[in-house]
């Protein structure tokens, strides 16, 4: 008989399980006496349900959808390609657990059973009959609560945080142009560069030149505005990864100048890129056997609509709806485990622009300074707005009020 221990499982929630209520046995695969293992006949009753539960057969397919498909269509698989997608890779004992899988499964033949499992079957997967849960109206009502009603140690504020970023380090993003599969979270090293801008009138020029970075960079806290991730008196960087975006996102007058540098990441820093999450992959097969399917994966179709949410510019005299964003940035910062140093989200001013927002750090490594990030010398350039672009797009004639706030 085979055994399989947990470190030879690939999938992380089924490594879980045998870790828990496994026994002590020789591992098969790796030739070690290990404390948790299982005989690969349990491991395939495991698996089997999960299968018959998210898969049809081919008698299944023509039977829910009329279509008749070859065991070659994109769409199909066979067992070995769906035991390797729900283990997330290939491995040692793949035929020997499809085996089991065929073998072990209760049908009698001679009584005009059909198998669900056989070698060289075609399989589909279920499409979902249940619609993801919108998390769009809680999200609204967050906001709600925080302008009017709890602003400070709401408990339903944090669980819900805690909902849509659980296993946000996990997620995988992939893009089309070119074809490429990055996580949501960055790791930018030392040495990255980002810009930042401010507007200046021809009086201050003198001083912008004689300190760049004291002038343009950091505010201090004393004067520190309440801004889409920072309330008054909370500092935070905000940068552009171009210098077109740090120019656009200061909203400058035609005829105001704008003074820009650009900083360099004096350590590696943790981000959270929201543009990423809009591409977000779901966790595949391997999550069915994740207790909290469901709910991540309501999660996950949440975080992509997540960057539009917070990417909006708000009106003048409605600064209270940045207080969402604010608190969402505090909770990534110090809450979330490990914390972030900073986000990412495109630029509603500058088409296909970036921003990346850091957030102030108390690092006594750093000489008191609350970012890490240096002034890269010779890089000071001022600029004056001599034109304004506007582009619109009409919503209708009888528009409702809460198309008007959300849309």
């Amino acid at each position: 008989m085979m055994f399989v221990c947990s470190a030879c499982i690939p999938n992380k929630h089924l490594r879980r399980l045998v870790d828990t209520e496994g026994a002590e046995a020789l591992c098969s695969i790796c030739k070690r006496q290990k404390p948790k293992v299982f005989d690969i006949e349990r491991l395939a009753a495991v698996i089997a349900p999960v299968i018959q539960q998210h898969f049809w057969t081919s008698d299944d397919i023509y039977r829910h959808t009329g279509e008749e498909q070859e065991a070659e269509a994109p769409t199909v698989f066979d067992l070995g390609e769906i035991v390797m997608g729900i283990m997330e890779s290939d491995f040692d004992f793949r035929d020997e657990l499809v085996d089991a899988i065929v073998d072990g499964e209760d049908c009698d033949i001679r009584n005009g059973e059909v198998p669900f499992f056989e070698h060289g079957g075609a399989y589909k997967q279920i499409p979902d009959e249940e619609p993801p849960y919108d998390l769009t109206p809680q999200w609204h009502q967050i906001v709600e609560e925080l302008k009017y009603n709890r602003r400070f140690f709401s408990e339903s504020v944090r669980e819900f945080f805690d909902g849509i970023f659980s296993g946000v380090d996990d997620i995988t993003a992939v893009e089309i142009s070119p074809l490429r599969f990055r996580k949501v979270v960055r790791n930018e090293p030392e040495g990255f560069t980002v810009f930042r801008g401010r507007i200046i009138d021809s009086s201050e020029i003198a001083k912008v030149q004689s300190n760049p970075f004291k002038e343009v960079g950091p505010t201090p806290k004393e004067k520190a505005r309440a801004g889409r991730m920072s309330p008054e008196g909370v500092v935070a960087l905000y940068c552009a990864t171009e210098k077109e975006t740090a120019i656009a996102e200061l909203r400058p007058a035609i005829g105001q100048t704008s003074a820009v540098i650009a900083l360099r990441f004096s350590k590696e820093l943790r981000l959270l890129d929201f543009k990423r999450l809009e591409s977000a992959l779901d966790d595949g097969w391997s999550a069915y056997f994740d207790p909290k399917y469901k709910q991540n994966s309501d999660a996950r179709d949440f975080l992509r609509k997540l960057h539009y949410l917070i990417s909006q510019p708000v009106m003048p005299g409605k600064e209270a709806d940045y207080l969402i964003t604010q608190t969402m940035a505090e909770y990534l910062a110090h809450v979330y485990e490990p914390g972030f140093d900073g986000i990412v989200f495109g630029s509603s001013q500058f088409k296909k622009g970036t921003n990346i927002v850091l957030f102030a750090r108390h690092d006594p490594l750093l000489d008191s300074r609350e970012f890490p990030v240096d002034y890269v010398p010779g890089t000071l350039s001022f600029h004056r707005t001599e034109q304004v672009a506007y582009t619109h797009r009409e919503i209708g004639r009888d528009v409702q009020a809460s198309l008007w706030e959300h849309e």
